[in-house]
């Protein structure tokens, strides 16, 4: 072969392998940013769903509550619990058996689930966070070995702009909290940039949005806003979700 051969034969091979590491690349940058654009939007979904499950479990408890004597004495008949009757904590049970109920709701609901309460120890000029209990510890909240995952704790939602949205809470059953220091922080979005307070006013009959919890009537009283809106941001990418405060209801059977 000439060398005018062999220098066209090494251009071909070069530029073929050229070709070939561009698609390669550009492959995997198509696969890469993909991967990212669902990662995203998978992790908003798992965020929403994971908060409107734990408001959907604020302030609610299950009470394992003795039938009838009667009832229990008998092992071959089946218990008969009336499900699905809410008990506010304004009535005991034992008030609920004089009354006449001999069947007594295996549910219970507090007045207030989700309310505005300040972090303990925290000063009275400093802002309430959202607050609420759970009867039970998500998977996401890792309680210390020497606490029972079923003892459940008391939630603070917290946000702010360079850490984003996470809980502050502590087991309903640690003896000692005393102030911030007492309290556990788990992460449940670092990409939350926004949060703002969906509000109905009764006056004007419109929707109004906030940025900061609106005072109440009351010295030192909030008012629960409606909807919280959640702004997700990655990169160039906004997503903005609204989560329903559910707001308990006496009145209202459980099914």
């Amino acid at each position: 072969m000439s060398l005018i051969e062999v220098v066209l034969a090494i251009a071909v091979a070069g530029f073929v392998l050229t070709a070939a590491t561009s698609f390669v690349v550009s492959v995997s940058s198509i696969w890469s940013t993909r991967a990212e654009r669902y990662y995203f939007e998978d992790h908003v979904d798992g965020v929403m769903q994971f908060l409107h499950s734990s408001f959907d479990r604020a302030g609610i408890a299950i009470t394992m509550d003795a039938i009838s004597d009667n009832e229990s004495s008998n092992e071959d008949r089946l218990p008969e619990v009336e499900v699905g009757i809410v008990e506010s904590e304004g009535e005991s049970r034992e008030e609920a058996r004089d009354s006449g109920n001999e069947s007594v709701s295996i549910m219970m609901a507090s007045d207030e689930a989700i309310a505005w309460q300040r972090l303990p120890g925290a000063s009275s000029y400093e802002d309430p966070l959202l607050s609420f209990e759970l009867n039970a510890l998500p998977p996401l909240l890792n309680a210390p070995a020497e606490l029972p995952q079923h003892g459940g704790a008391r939630v603070y939602l917290h946000f702010d702009r360079s850490h984003g949205l996470r809980y502050l809470w502590h087991p309903l059953l640690q003896e000692t909290v005393e102030d911030i220091d007492d309290l556990r922080s788990t992460q449940i979005s670092g990409l939350i940039k926004t949060i703002e307070y969906i509000y109905w006013d009764e006056s004007l009959e419109q929707w109004e949005i906030e940025t900061e919890p609106l005072e109440g009537d009351g010295q030192d009283q909030f008012l629960l806003p409606r909807y919280l809106r959640l702004t997700f941001v990655h990169e160039d990418v906004r997503d903005v979700r609204e989560l329903a405060i559910p707001v308990p209801s006496r009145s209202v059977f459980l099914f």
